[in-house]
């Protein structure tokens, strides 16, 4: 696949990822969902922390897409916050961010640091490719494999949720009956999946876990109607290039701004952190 997607497949893919977000926050996270033109909101009940590469907390997120503008984000983040001070992140999955990066700035906004969103078509192989010795892939799809995925930390399990949500699909990898990694797939009306919360235990890492989490996800979603796969890589996968040797290119682009009340108090814990997305 060519590394510039044609503009269509790009407005595509990052509408997919911001509908995959909206349905995965709402269901394992009770968030908020409202969408005001090219601008998402997400508001959390639990303060959410980022741990990298700059950690601060928030309670309110935005995506804002294509044509979205500076005065309009400005906007919507006073109209949903109510209180202008509260801390915020704005994504910015433009074309182009440069510029509203810097229109952003002199109303409050901080630039934090980009990322990336990733992307490939999902093409079925013509035979499923052979898993390494001992590596066997799971649906999470009973209560028992749900209650596995706790063995590999508490922000890498899976919720009971996915047992019946129909665009929520979990999957696990076992090797010699040991759980050593786990993923999730969102898919979406888009036709657009989501790949998220891929981890691998580091004592496994670089023994063919995420190819075979891949093959599968990638599988499930060409089943059910998916023309694309998405992920926004951590930033040692992008550098390494875990995802490239693995068909996906840059699709996009995620300026990523802060708006936050550099005074308050942190608190000694939050609820939930943020993960590779």
């Amino acid at each position: 696949m060519p590394s510039n997607f044609e503009s269509v497949a790009v407005q595509t893919c990052v509408q997919g990822f911001v509908s995959a977000v909206g349905h995965l926050f709402v269901r394992q996270a009770s968030a908020e969902v409202r969408r005001f033109g090219t601008v998402t909101t997400l508001q959390y009940g639990n303060e959410v922390e980022h741990p990298w590469p700059r950690a601060f907390r928030f309670k309110l997120e935005l995506l804002a897409e294509d044509g979205a503008t500076a005065a309009e984000i400005d906007h919507v983040y006073r109209y949903v916050a109510i209180d202008p001070q509260v801390e915020c992140v704005v994504n910015l999955l433009v074309t182009d961010p440069g510029a509203l990066v810097e229109e952003l700035k002199p109303r409050g906004f901080t630039h934090a640091f980009d990322k990336v969103l990733m992307a490939r078509p999902i093409d079925l192989p013509q035979r499923p490719r052979e898993n390494p010795e001992g590596l066997h892939v799971r649906k999470v799809d009973t209560p028992a494999l749900v209650r596995q995925t706790t063995l590999l930390g508490k922000e890498h399990r899976s919720h009971d949720v996915v047992l019946g949500d129909r665009q929520l699909h979990d999957f696990v990898v076992f090797k010699h009956r040991a759980v050593v990694a786990t993923a999730q797939l969102v898919t979406t009306d888009c036709r657009v999946a989501y790949v998220s919360r891929m981890f691998t235990a580091p004592e496994h890492r670089q023994t063919g876990c995420c190819r075979a989490l891949l093959d599968t996800m990638h599988t499930e979603a060409g089943t059910l109607g998916m023309t694309h796969s998405v992920l926004v890589p951590s930033l040692m996968a992008w550098e390494l290039g875990v995802y490239e040797k693995l068909g996906y290119r840059k699709c996009n682009t995620i300026a990523l701004m802060i708006r936050e009340q550099s005074s308050r108090p942190r608190s000694a814990s939050a609820v939930c952190t943020s993960r590779q997305r």
